[in-house]
């Protein structure tokens, strides 16, 4: 008898011990979508316009090549989403471009299109490259702003496997507010330049300060 009491009360402290694990259920056990609902959803990158910017990017960098080494041509523009188009450029100018990509520009490769063209196109590897790193990018921007939701054990994950996959899963059980979700999840993200002109005489930021008035400053 003495055996049985102690194995039931041992039963008896598992079976308190288990309950106070799990109560109150909404704080202590995590329900999934399928118990408490949420959001699923699948959304695409678009790689092909981050692959556009870079291409875009580097035009100038093309234009201020030829400028500086005093190589003529018309016009140098971005030609699709991976290739530049210099315009009016001769052989010799061609050729001397060519040379000078090595250091500034060397994901790219030079070619001939008619007699005064020339079309300079990113690498496959630096384009896949590139695709690859705006999908991570977008990723961690996403899993950033999850978290400023406070949803808990979302699941953010890049669906498909492969240089080519450029879709993002999120779940995130509990949401009662999809609209907010979306609103947080699609709002575009910007990183600008903004040239500074500084006044006669000023330099630096602690230039601007020493001014004595919002009136010298302007």
């Amino acid at each position: 008898m003495t055996n049985l009491r102690w194995r039931f009360l041992f039963i008896g402290a598992l079976l308190v011990a288990a309950l106070l694990a799990v109560i109150p259920p909404q704080d202590k056990i995590n329900l999934g979508l399928d118990l408490q609902g949420g959001i699923h959803l699948v959304l695409a990158v678009r790689t092909e316009e981050a692959l556009a910017r870079k291409v875009e990017s580097d035009v100038e960098t093309v234009r201020a090549l030829l400028a500086d080494n005093s190589i003529p041509f018309v016009d140098a523009v971005r030609d699709g989403t991976q290739t530049i188009r210099v315009s009016g450029i001769d052989r010799d100018g061609r050729s001397r471009l060519a040379d000078l990509l090595s250091s500034p520009l060397p994901d790219y490769s030079a070619s001939a299109a008619g007699e005064e063209a020339m079309l300079l196109s990113l690498r496959a590897l630096e384009a896949q490259n590139i695709r690859q790193l705006s999908v991570q990018q977008s990723l961690q921007t996403l899993r950033d702003r999850v978290d400023r939701l406070g949803v808990r054990e979302p699941n953010i994950q890049r669906q498909g496997f492969g240089p080519d996959a450029d879709r993002i899963l999120i779940r995130l059980p509990g949401i009662e507010d999809p609209e907010r979700v979306m609103d947080v999840l699609k709002r575009p993200a910007f990183l600008e330049w903004k040239l500074v002109s500084y006044p006669p005489g000023v330099t630096d930021f602690e230039g601007f300060q020493a001014l004595p008035t919002r009136e010298a400053v302007l």
